[in-house]
């Protein structure tokens, strides 16, 4: 009796340390929401080691390190957020105060469809592609300074952007929110979808030149998502990115900001690469 217990109690241990090793091989080739559901806590990413750099092109960088700073917010934006749990009903509010404050340029028909007034005083009728899963496009924000509209898109599942040109209507497709930079030459847009993962989970860098923009890189993120982000000056943001970390033995959001700055060569002799930019220019269809 004694050897049959002793027996068993072998084929346990070394059963639990075979189930030990194909669960830490398992582990380390989750995706972020599998890991999740996984007894192995631990952070996605320690904030204060980020320190990292993204190359663009030939000729520009951008540096990202981990900041005590802080950004400020947009009050009202930040306010829907926090009394309403519905990205696509934060859209619709934000929309409705566009609309107030931007009359002259902005109205919806009686189609329920989001009209945009362009330079030549024509208006562009803003219709969702159904191929493209898309439900609903809402006005985000109106950038009258740099000419452009910033669209929410809303998709069956998850969300994107858009940004269309007031001077004709063309129209190029974001991961989400756009930011221009105070002088409107670059535009970051990020999208943060860290859980769900139904849009992409990063940011885009787009550089404007005279109204067409050229995508310069984007940045799928596996171990972080950003959620806003503040411009310092005209080659340097902050963003407030949101992590995974172990709180009390569970895995809880952890906010943390990031400082990143563009550097360009100028001075450097060197020459990008027209493959290295993407422009992602498209036709004006739906001008009226």
């Amino acid at each position: 009796m004694k050897s049959i217990t002793l027996i068993s109690v072998i084929l346990f241990v070394t059963a639990s340390c075979s189930n030990n090793e194909e669960s830490t091989k398992i582990e380390s080739e989750l995706n972020p929401v599998e890991r999740l559901v996984t007894d192995n806590l631990q952070y996605w990413i320690v904030p204060e080691s980020i320190d990292t750099q993204f190359v663009l092109n030939d000729s520009c960088t951008i540096n990202m390190k981990f900041s005590n700073s802080e950004l400020i917010l947009d009050v009202e934006e930040d306010s829907l957020r926090k009394h309403i749990n519905n990205g696509h009903n934060v859209a619709r509010a934000i929309e409705q105060r566009q609309i107030k404050k931007n009359q002259f340029c902005v109205f919806r028909d009686s189609a329920d469809l989001l009209n945009l007034k362009l330079k030549d005083s024509s208006w562009f009728k803003v219709i969702p592609n159904v191929e493209l899963d898309e439900a609903d496009c809402l006005l985000h924000k109106y950038y009258e300074k740099h000419g452009f509209y910033s669209i929410y898109v809303q998709w069956y599942e998850g969300s994107a952007g858009k940004l269309i040109c007031a001077n004709d209507g063309e129209t190029y497709p974001t991961w989400g929110k756009a930011y221009f930079s105070p002088n409107g030459k670059y535009v970051i847009t990020i999208m943060q979808d860290l859980e769900a993962a139904y849009s992409p989970n990063g940011f885009q860098v787009f550089e404007n030149q005279s109204g067409i923009l050229n995508l310069l890189g984007e940045y799928n993120l596996t171990a972080w998502g950003p959620n806003a982000l503040e411009w310092i000056d005209n080659s340097s943001f902050l963003i407030s990115g949101v992590t995974f970390g172990p709180i009390n033995n569970q895995l809880e959001y952890i906010h943390f900001n990031l400082k990143m700055e563009i550097n360009t060569l100028a001075n450097s002799g060197q020459k990008a690469n027209a493959n290295d930019s993407v422009n992602l220019k498209r036709n004006a269809s739906n001008k009226r």
